[in-house]
């Protein structure tokens, strides 16, 4: 009954502060049609929900409890689109908990190598997107994440020839590599 009303404003309920909460738990314990029919709306819908205060809890959920197939396209748009979710609050958050919890369509090694190649790639400002990422107010964050959950030896070699450059937000950078070292 609750997923029938549900359905009926999705992109209304994804956006809300209870309904979203609502939603979340539905996609955890119970995946009728009507919470599969909402959670491929989000997903049409991924660029914005994703950036949205309560939106992007509902892309978790997804992400984490989901179908895999809605699990593997949210990874691929992440993938896909690296430094617009890195440059946003909320869209960080789910970079995070694709780090942390990957669906089922992924293990955990392929989601991190993934994310990895994302951001090992070229910039269209030129340089690598992790230059572009780390110096940045919430992509500083996702870049520490990637390193303490999968210092793949790329990136780390990458961060420490060009840790003189951090700037800003990147100096945060510079102290999980140094940590990373220290731990070794």
């Amino acid at each position: 009954f609750v997923a029938a009303e549900m359905a009926r404003e999705p992109m209304s309920i994804i956006n809300s502060k209870y309904g979203c909460r609502i939603l979340q738990e539905l996609i955890e314990k119970a995946q009728c049609e009507n919470v599969k029919h909402i959670m491929r709306i989000a997903c049409r819908n991924i660029q914005n929900c994703s950036r949205h205060e309560y939106g992007n809890y509902v892309i978790q959920a997804i992400l984490k409890f989901g179908p895999a197939e809605l699990g593997k396209a949210i990874l691929q748009d992440i993938c896909d689109h690296i430094v617009s979710y890195c440059s946003n609050k909320y869209a960080s958050h789910i970079v995070e908990r694709a780090l942390d919890s990957p669906n089922k369509a992924w293990n955990k090694k392929q989601t991190r190598d993934a994310l990895v190649n994302a951001v090992m790639k070229p910039a269209k400002q030129g340089g690598l997107v992790v230059d572009w990422m780390a110096p940045e107010r919430y992509g500083n964050y996702v870049v520490q994440h990637l390193l303490k959950a999968h210092a793949r030896p790329d990136l780390v070699h990458h961060l420490e020839t060009t840790a003189q450059d951090l700037r800003g937000f990147g100096k945060h950078v510079q102290q999980t590599l140094n940590q990373l070292d220290r731990d070794g």
